[in-house]
């Protein structure tokens, strides 16, 4: 479930973090300008945890090379077959 919360910056700028939290997964959060961002973030991460898709977290998640998973895949899945 996604919780949308509105925050007043010391400089009067107004942001929106979203933070989306289903159970067995980790709760994952993100600031946006707009509400209209926020809303359609909410969303499209709870679509995507709702129907198992990856989603990844953490920077070092989105670093990952092709070869590295192409390797990842032949080590895990392919011994499987």
């Amino acid at each position: 479930m996604a919780t949308i919360e509105k925050r007043i910056g010391s400089d009067g700028d107004v942001r929106y973090r979203v933070r989306v939290r289903l159970r067995g997964e980790q709760p994952r959060t993100r600031t946006f300008e707009r509400k209209t961002d926020a809303k359609l973030w909410a969303k499209k991460i709870e679509f995507d945890l709702g129907h198992g898709y990856y989603v990844p977290h953490h920077n070092t998640d989105r670093r990952r090379t092709l070869s590295e998973l192409i390797d990842k895949y032949v080590a895990e899945q392919l011994p499987i077959r």
